[in-house]
């Protein structure tokens, strides 16, 4: 419920952020190629700061963060964030209101 569309939320401020970025600096920090089903944000961020950034409990966070993780939504690794298919993830959360 309210946690989902917290870090939907959060995850939706980031994508707004990096794609106002101007495009010399996007293509610098962007090796990697972005399709419209894939966002690729270039920082590591861990799922305990995502918690903490929302101010949502951390064990919580990480069992959400989890389950999209094995639903295909999203993937944390050293080098990236990766959003993958963001508004499959957006209908998921607001059809489970």
């Amino acid at each position: 419920g309210r946690l989902q569309t917290k870090l939907v939320e959060f995850f939706q401020n980031l994508v707004n952020r990096f794609a106002k970025m101007p495009m010399s600096e996007l293509t610098a920090l962007v090796p990697l190629p972005m399709s419209s089903n894939v966002i690729e944000l270039p920082f590591q961020l861990t799922k305990t700061q995502v918690a903490r950034l929302i101010d949502a409990r951390v064990e919580t966070v990480i069992r959400a963060l989890n389950k999209w993780e094995r639903m295909g939504f999203i993937s944390f690794n050293q080098e990236h964030l990766q959003l993958m298919n963001f508004d499959q993830l957006k209908n998921f959360v607001s059809e489970s209101l």
